[in-house]
């Protein structure tokens, strides 16, 4: 996803590659162990395995805004270092042009801290509620490539969960002033899409996909947030070997993809359709 040259499409499908979450799901301090056999008559395998700790900064990225939405404004003051493990497997199957993956990894004690300001005045000075949230967290994603003449056709299923807890203390400066107040926290969402994308010539490409995100994999049927569904049509052009020219508008409808962080426009939390138009220019040198 990080090579432009690479694509047809302005944007992946966020549900699975989501910007936002890439420090999260992808970035970690660590070691990888990785290559390739051969399975004979069967086509071949690559394999990957790695584990490290993933270090996020309390002030960028999808999970610091994504807590600072669930905790009213609350803002993040640490993250803890867990640990990550996990693999990848591509097998090249003896079908020309067809490859099948899937990547699995377990995020071990996550944990974040968070302030959230209740009241600037109480009896021992301001009243503020720190919430500490904590639990483990596992990662799937399956995918399917094909390339034939001109065509390339794709589709990836997406799920992760994070179980675990949160605790929360009122303090009015140092005192706390409530019982503190432990509550069951479950993410589970889920996204896939399927897309294709058809070479013209040299200097054009054009493509498309549609995607399905859902807040909760285990509650399709919710409002206009716990889903998102998205129709893109993408128009790739190649004046040079070194520059790409990228246009392209999505049909949307569901908004659970949009936060509403303190820092952005409140989301039109209706089911009406939206749409969105892309631009993109690329100079690789």
């Amino acid at each position: 996803q990080d090579v432009d040259l690479a694509r047809t499409a302005v944007l992946l499908p966020q549900g699975v590659y989501d910007a936002r979450w890439r420090d999260f799901s992808t970035s970690i301090d660590g070691g990888v162990l990785f290559g390739n056999f051969s399975l004979g008559n069967a086509g071949s395998l690559s394999y990957e395995a790695f584990a490290g700790v993933t270090n996020l900064d309390k002030d960028e990225g999808g999970v610091s805004r994504w807590i600072v939405d669930r905790t009213n404004g609350g803002e993040v003051t640490s993250f803890d270092q867990p640990l990550m493990i996990g693999g990848q497997l591509w097998w090249q199957t003896p079908l020309d042009g067809l490859r099948l993956g899937a990547n699995l990894a377990q995020m071990y004690d996550f944990g974040f801290h968070a302030r959230v300001p209740v009241s600037p005045m109480g009896p021992f000075g301001p009243i503020n509620a720190f919430t500490t949230g904590a639990g483990d967290v596992f990662f799937q994603q399956y995918s399917a490539e094909y390339m034939w003449n001109s065509w390339t056709f794709q589709a990836e299923y997406l799920t992760y969960e994070f179980e675990g807890a949160t605790t929360t203390n009122v303090r009015s400066g140092s005192t706390p002033i409530q019982p503190t107040a432990r509550a069951p926290l479950l993410v589970r969402p889920d996204a896939w899409y399927v897309s294709a994308a058809y070479r013209f010539n040299h200097w054009l490409e054009v493509g498309t996909y549609y995607t399905e995100h859902y807040a909760d994999r285990e509650n399709r049927d919710g409002g206009p947030d716990a889903a998102q569904k998205d129709l893109a049509l993408s128009f790739r052009f190649d004046p040079t070997d070194w520059w790409i020219l990228k246009l392209e508008g999505h049909y949307l409808r569901g908004t659970s993809l949009l936060q509403d962080a303190q820092n952005n426009p409140v989301a039109d939390r209706t089911n009406d359709p939206w749409f969105m138009l892309a631009l993109k220019t690329t100079f690789s040198f």
